[in-house]
């Protein structure tokens, strides 16, 4: 959508704190832009469940609404973004700590502060996990999550995947690991001898194991 056009739009009387689409309940918003991003706030009804953010550019001022998405939208459950670039993590992460409703998260990998707010929400169901190929993260360690129904984990490479299968303990129902990399038999098979002490057996029904490359073709 043109700045254009947003600002055309955004010209029609709305009430403060009020939005120009009040029934929406889903919104993706890949437009980063300086110019375009701020007009996101007329398109934010307080009842809005399902927000995306596809755009790989973070520029200052999504950051900081960032900031002030839990006060816009409190009723919010799932949310979901290309990884951000390390400068913007936090602000997705704070995010976190803040939303009181959450049942779904998909936005690169949430820092330690983050990881262990959400051992104290039995509201998570889905998580997805999208790791950095630069290992530039700050790590979690001794992380429990038994009420994640749903776990995603994408990774560059398996020794990634499972330094951090390491630090969780998850009690799901299907589990979907995505990796970059073809390993050597040895190391999957001592992967999946980690995974006895990270998943709950008596409640996995389902395990899925994927190379991207193999994927795409």
């Amino acid at each position: 959508m043109s700045a254009d056009l947003l600002c055309l739009l955004s010209s029609f009387p709305c009430a403060p704190g009020s939005s120009l689409l009040p029934n929406l309940r889903v919104l993706s918003w890949p437009g980063g832009s300086d110019d375009v991003f701020p007009f996101i706030r007329f398109f934010l009804p307080p009842t809005l469940l399902c927000l995306n953010f596809p755009g790989e550019y973070w520029p200052v001022c999504k950051q900081t609404f960032m900031s002030f998405l839990h006060i816009h939208c409190p009723h919010l459950k799932e949310f979901s973004s290309t990884p951000p670039p390390l400068d913007a993590a936090d602000c997705i992460s704070d995010f976190i700590i803040k939303a009181e409703h959450l049942a779904s998260i998909d936005c690169g990998i949430p820092n330690e502060a983050a990881m262990k707010h959400l051992m104290s929400k039995s509201s998570i169901r889905y998580l997805t996990i999208d790791m950095p190929d630069d290992d530039q993260y700050e790590p979690a360690e001794d992380i429990h999550l038994p009420a994640i129904e749903k776990f995603s984990l994408r990774a560059h490479r398996l020794d990634q995947a499972s330094e951090f299968m390491q630090q969780i303990k998850l009690g799901p129902v299907s589990v979907d690991f995505l990796l970059g990399d073809v390993a050597l038999a040895p190391f999957i098979w001592g992967f999946f001898d980690q995974l006895s002490n990270s998943l709950d057996h008596d409640k996995l029904e389902i395990l899925k194991y994927s190379i991207e490359g193999i994927v795409d073709n």
